[in-house]
């Protein structure tokens, strides 16, 4: 995918590599896996690591593209942390601005949705007895 094009549709897919964007049955599909050279902090104690346990992938809903709904199909590592006091074996990867712990969507995805809803006027609807009461200052 072209890098300027993915920057101005996906800003938030800069800090992994997108490997292939297709239309399937209606629905923009990215395929994308985070980068291997990355050094990430264990969440308990902060050592760094690398070493890798095993990779996932993830499906994040994103917000639209072109009226087409986005899924993003991440394949993200599971890492060891090799410091000899910590309790915790393995953690898995999280990338900033694009997932968050156990998140089926992507961060941007809601943001939208409250734009949206904040700029849609209240329409009542049709035989609505809470829409049609009319209330009076008395």
């Amino acid at each position: 995918m072209c890098a300027d094009l993915n920057g101005m549709v996906f800003p938030h897919l800069q800090k992994v590599l997108v490997e292939q964007v297709v239309v399937e049955s209606g629905v923009l599909r990215v395929t994308a896996r985070t980068r291997d050279e990355v050094l990430l902090p264990c969440p308990d104690c902060g050592t760094e690591s690398r070493r890798v346990h095993s990779r996932y992938q993830r499906h994040l809903a994103d917000a639209a593209v072109g009226g087409r709904p986005v899924v993003i199909v991440l394949s993200v590592r599971r890492l060891f942390c090799d410091a000899p006091d910590c309790l915790r074996r393995t953690f898995a990867e999280q990338v900033e601005g694009l997932t968050i712990r156990h998140g089926r969507y992507t961060p941007l995805l809601p943001e939208m949705l409250r734009a949206v809803g904040l700029a849609l006027p209240a329409v009542p609807e049709p035989g609505c007895w809470r829409c049609s009461t009319s209330w009076s200052a008395g």
